[in-house]
């Protein structure tokens, strides 16, 4: 261009036309820089553009027919009709009270030129106007005069080839579309791809600085106005066929022609935006016309895809490549940009990978079978998607009026549980919908929907405690509404009662993992129960069926909970009665599972048989839920059915390894044999709601991965008290470096973190790298067994009954690492005696470092262990000779010494036992008197109280002790093996690596003072059983064996308490007062418990009680099993 004013006037005419500012009063500027009207710019353009007479006209009538058809001044206004239909409605239509004046429009660019034809630019402004007018034929007819306008759209690349298309064309000078050239200058020449033509795009900005090639992004030489008109006009073309046509298939076609150029629209225009810190949205600003018509025409495709393309059909591939397109053009446009139009698509996108996750991948064609999605990659997408529509709503949206609700916010949370839901609904991965949960509590009032889903997902999250306080809220909320006559807050009966009932469940789920305490929780649930009677329709048998099996399970924990010998027969049949109900209404897997735990339970209505039939049909309603499978087959072991119970435990075992196997990156699958289907019906003029995408709450929160793996554990535990039941404790011993060895290997997955332990097993020498959610079932407080001879041992944590009293030969292939002790030399006299005396002669033997037998060299270890340990170690110490003082210290970190191979420390750095470790006297170092502690070893004075507040423990605190809880169970068994076994050394390892990992178990003090009174060691027995009451003072097995030991003087046939005197009748009053208590408790079911309250009654002479007590055992002990349901499987789902 010669004229520089000429120059600028091109370039502010095209600026202002891509900006789309139709109602702007000062849309541009004039040469000197003031701000000049629309009116103003045409008239200077005019001026200084002589020539261009029908470029002038085309941009005037294009501004008053966009201001037509708007309808308003505002932005949104311009920005079109913004419905939320799936039709073309009154889009880009003028209404009745402006159709004169854009038929005057129409008129006055028909008219234009007279005689002569019109230009490509023209015929599309016509084909506008038309269309405004809803002359679909006329404005069909207008398109079809564009020379290849369906093809334009693949040919808006960087244009290359404009200089040398139009070069040819440039030395005449016609009218109305005139050139001048100046040497290599070309001015006012046509955008032209082949056969369209644009009026407004010139030649001597086509490449740029220079270059050879014109990006789309660029304004100053037409380039992107001329994109506009053509995705203008193919969207148009598109409507129209809509709107004439009754095959939605030909519409469809002709959106995706202008689909094909904004890939590289998007990188033209990414590359030549602004930077953003200058101005927020520049380039939705700079290029608002063009996005006004990309938008509508990818909302146009996809509300047609959606009805026609299938997913898993051959045109699935469609339908993601335009939501793709859609989600990256969006990021250009703020959020107040057609909000209505992006919540929609939103929700079809969502929509559609929710439906895509439910179909197998077999269902997908040859041609897609690689869109398949893995739950992970659904779980980013959906996020992605709806935190992006959650920034339109919250910025379009206000907080709704007290007779409002907020519809828009209440389908996002809806859409995004639903999301959740489809991706496992996993606890772990719900910190996102807790955050869009938050959120919608901002823009809505008492809103019960969000209630409901904060309710569910909190409880999932572990997030018990707000839980319990949102369902308690939504109660007083949807009560309040109902009883005030709003409708609109009161809830559906359907979902009050589905919400209580889940509620009531949720509760009783607390209950049971809140230790001691409970029964206010269950005592809650009933009454929540009652609330869902209330608004309960008796016809809907399913509802019914499922208030029925939440009372008899809140029956059933509360006969638990309360241990009352009095209300607890009442509580069971009640229960018994309603789960039968239960079942005869609507049977569910849960609920069976749920019958043949208390079926099983020792009540006047307990049936074995049945128990199994109804564990049975639990396992066949849902084959995936190992507990299913593990409670069947601790009833077949009941029932005396060992081999059957072996294979079901073997099945249940490859379960949760198959589900450890099968990660986030697996797609998700659904039933085989699922058709392809459609994301909306063929005639469907609106979206569904999206609690449409939700599915029924199941009947228990499916399992976290650590949950999973502690089930996982549970079931292996069962498996080896069966092993040693059938094969003896030899038998199972064998076994223990497999599950070590496991539990190793296993434990990496369950949360990815690490947990210090002692690398005690040469089999898994890398460290345990989770952490467990504990399910309160493996504290040890279950059941005891009684052997011939009376004696009693304990079965919870290992469930095991003693098998053979004859030694074993062979030592199981575990090699564990022994505590350092302090340097040679600095033993003090307390500490010099052997827990085994019978080891002391091997101190000074010497060691190989290897064996030709793997048994010889674990016995050599464990002999020099303990032969070389010993000199330091006591089995209780600080702990026990401060009495109770002390609990919780840290150990004080000792250095190790050389006495021992490397090859032990080849794993971790050793961590020090408070059972060996503790300097002050040890119980264990002579048979001085335990209630006066040495005069060389004073107790410490206790620590003065802390003024600093302690913090709670976070959950991953939570999660690390849950798994040492765990693995100090394990642990626990193995040291209840290896005592049966006859390896006292073993055992007493076993225990001391157990109170490493978890210091309060309760178990150790147990099993430590088990192996002391089997050695004879009465009082230090009494020691260690106290300590473990002190820890839990409800514990079975410590009040059981701690009755025991105090019964140990009067065995089952001859002396009686008035025989050896006053402190022995105070030993068996005792053991009896504990016992009376406890039977009409906790150990109301435990057989052991009953036998010995006949040996304390018939030491005291009372024959009578004594037979009564018998009878009690003899009927407890029929169909007992090798483990207490209640610690290996739970009282409730």
């Amino acid at each position: 261009m010669s004229n520089p004013k000429e120059k600028h006037y091109w370039s502010t005419l095209r600026h202002s036309l891509t900006s789309g500012s139709w109602n702007s009063s000062t849309p541009a500027k004039a040469y000197n820089g003031t701000p000049i009207s629309w009116s103003e710019l045409f008239r200077k353009f005019n001026k200084h553009c002589p020539g261009y007479g029908e470029v002038v006209e085309v941009a005037s009538q294009t501004q008053a027919i966009a201001l037509l058809v708007a309808g308003g001044v505002k932005d949104e206004d311009l920005d079109g009709v913004d419905g939320e239909g799936l039709d073309c409605g009154e889009e880009c239509v003028v209404d009745g009270g402006r159709r004169d004046e854009a038929k005057q429009a129409y008129e006055a660019l028909k008219s234009y030129g007279g005689s002569e034809q019109p230009s490509d630019s023209r015929h599309l402004a016509l084909a506008y106007a038309a269309y405004a007018l809803t002359l679909y034929t006329e404005s069909l007819s207008h398109l079809s005069a564009v020379r290849d306008l369906a093809e334009a759209q693949s040919r808006l690349q960087p244009f290359q080839s404009i200089r040398s298309a139009a070069t040819t064309s440039t030395s005449a000078t016609t009218t109305g579309n005139s050139t001048t050239t100046t040497g290599n200058e070309t001015s006012g020449s046509s955008f032209v791809t082949n056969g369209f033509t644009s009026s407004f795009v010139s030649l001597d900005t086509a490449g740029g600085s220079g270059g050879d090639g014109a990006s789309i992004a660029e304004i100053s030489n037409g380039n992107t106005w001329a994109a506009a008109e053509v995705i203008r006009s193919v969207c148009l073309q598109g409507m129209c066929i809509e709107k004439t046509s009754s095959d939605p298939s030909k519409a469809l076609e002709i959106y995706l022609t202008a689909t094909l150029s904004l890939p590289t629209l998007l990188s033209s225009i990414s590359s030549s935006a602004p930077a953003p810190t200058t101005q927020q949205f520049a380039s939705f600003v700079r290029y608002r016309e063009l996005w006004r018509w990309v938008e509508r025409v990818l909302y146009r495709a996809i509300c047609l895809a959606s009805r026609s393309c299938e997913l898993g059909g051959e045109k699935e591939e469609v339908v993601w490549t335009l939501f793709g397109l859609y989600q990256n053009c969006a990021a250009h446009w703020p959020p107040t940009f057609r909000p209505h139009h992006r919540t929609t698509i939103a929700a079809l996108h969502v929509r559609s990978l929710i439906l895509k996750s439910r179909l197998p991948s077999s269902s997908s064609s040859s041609t897609t079978s690689s869109l398949a999605l893995s739950k992970k990659e659904f779980g980013t997408r959906a996020r992605r998607v709806i935190r992006e529509v959650r920034d339109v709503i919250g910025a379009t949206t206000t907080f709704p009026r007290a007779d409002q609700r907020n519809r828009n916010v209440e389908d996002l949370v809806d859409l995004a549980v639903a999301s959740w839901q489809a991706a496992g609904a996993e606890g772990v991965h719900a910190g996102w919908v807790m955050d869009i949960l938050w959120w919608a509590t901002r823009l809505t009032f008492n809103s019960p929907l969000i209630y409901r889903h904060l309710t569910y997902i909190s409880h999932v999250s572990s997030d018990n405690a707000l839980a319990i306080r949102t369902l308690r809220l939504y109660i007083a909320v949807v009560g309040k509404s109902r009883e005030a006559g709003e409708v609109e807050g009161a809830d559906s009966d359907g979902h009050w009662v589905d919400t209580l009932v889940e509620g009531a469940r949720m509760l009783c789920r607390v209950a049971c993992g809140n230790g001691e305490g409970g029964v206010d929780e269950v005592r809650e649930a009933l009454s929540v129960l009652d609330k869902a009677e209330e608004r309960l329709d008796e016809n809907d048998v399913e509802r019914t069926a499922n208030v029925a099996l939440a009372r008899g399970i809140a029956l059933s924990v509360l006969a638990e909970k309360e241990a009352d010998h009095l209300t607890r027969p009442t509580h069971l049949t009640s229960a018994l009665n309603h789960l039968e109900r239960s079942i005869s209404l609507h049977p569910t897997p849960s609920a069976h599972h749920h019958l043949a735990l208390a079926l099983s339970r020792p009540i006047p209505g307990r049936d074995l048989d049945r128990a199994i039939e109804n564990a049975r049909a639990a396992v066949e309603g849902d084959a995936r839920q190992i507990r299913y499978w593990h409670l069947l087959g601790l009833l077949l072991v009941a029932n005396e059915d060992l081999e059957a119970a072996r294979g079901v435990l073997d099945v249940a075992i490859q379960l949760s390894d198959a589900d450890d196997e099968d990660g986030d990156d697996a797609p998700s699958s659904a039933p085989a044999h699922v058709e392809p289907v459609s994301i909306l019906p063929t005639d469907a003029t609106s979206i569904p709601p999206s609690s449409t995408l939700l599915t029924p709450l199941p009947s228990h929160p499916p399992p976290t991965p650590s949950e999973r793996f502690a089930q996982a554990t549970q079931i292996r535990m069962s498996s080896l008290a069966l092993t040693e039941l059938a094969d003896g404790a030899e038998g199972a011993g064998e076994r223990w470096v497999e599950v070590f060895a496991w539990f190793a290997e296993r434990s990496k997955g369950a949360s990815g973190r690490e947990v210090s332990r002692r690398g005690s097993v040469d089999t898994a020498r890398s460290r345990a790298g989770t952490t467990v959610e504990g399910n309160g079932e493996g504290n040890g407080n279950g059941h005891v067994v009684a052997d011939g001879e009376g004696e009693v041992t304990q079965v919870q944590p290992d469930g095991l009954p003693p098998s053979q009293s004859a030694q074993v030969q062979a030592q199981p292939d575990i090699n564990i690492t022994p505590p350092s002790p302090g340097a040679t030399g600095q033993t003090s006299h307390s500490h010099s005696h052997s827990l085994s005396n019978s080891n002391s002669h091997d101190e000074d033997r010497p060691r190989r470092s290897s064996d030709s037998g793997g048994t010889k060299k674990v016995q050599r270890m464990l002999q020099d262990r303990v032969s070389k340990g010993s000199q330091r170690v006591s089995s209780i110490s600080k702990k026990m000779a401060s009495g109770v003082t002390g609990r919780g210290r840290r150990h004080a970190s000792l250095h190790r010494t050389n006495s021992l191979s490397s090859e032990f420390y080849a794993v971790q750095p050793y961590q020090a036992s408070s059972i060996h470790s503790r300097r002050t006297y040890s119980p264990f170092a002579s048979m001085q008197n335990l209630t006066t502690p040495q005069e060389s070893s004073p107790p410490i004075p206790p620590p003065p109280p802390s003024t600093t507040p302690i913090p709670s423990p976070t959950p991953r605190t939570l999660h690390q002790r849950a798994l040492s809880r765990l693995l100090s169970d394990l642990w626990l068994q193995s040291s209840a093996t290896f005592r049966r076994a006859g390896k006292p050394e073993q055992a007493r390892s076993a225990i001391q690596e157990a109170e490493v990992l978890d210091e309060d178990n309760p178990g150790v003090w147990v099993q430590l003072g088990l192996s002391a009174f089997a050695q004879g060691q009465r009082g230090r027995a009494v020691q260690a059983l106290n300590k473990a009451l002190f820890i839990h003072p409800s514990h079975v097995g410590a009040s059981v064996h701690l009755a025991q030991v105090y019964l140990s003087p009067f065995p089952a046939q001859g002396t009686s308490a008035s025989e050896l005197g006053g402190e022995a009748k105070d030993d068996v009053d005792l053991a009896v007062g504990i016992l009376s208590d406890l039977t009409k408790g906790e150990a109301w079911d435990v057989p052991e418990a009953w036998l010995l309250l006949a040996r304390g009654h018939k030491a005291r002479g009372e024959g009578e009680r004594e037979r009564e007590c018998l009878g009690c055992a003899l009927g407890l002990v029929r169909g007992r099993g090798v483990r207490d349901l209640r610690g290996a499987v739970g009282v409730c789902l």
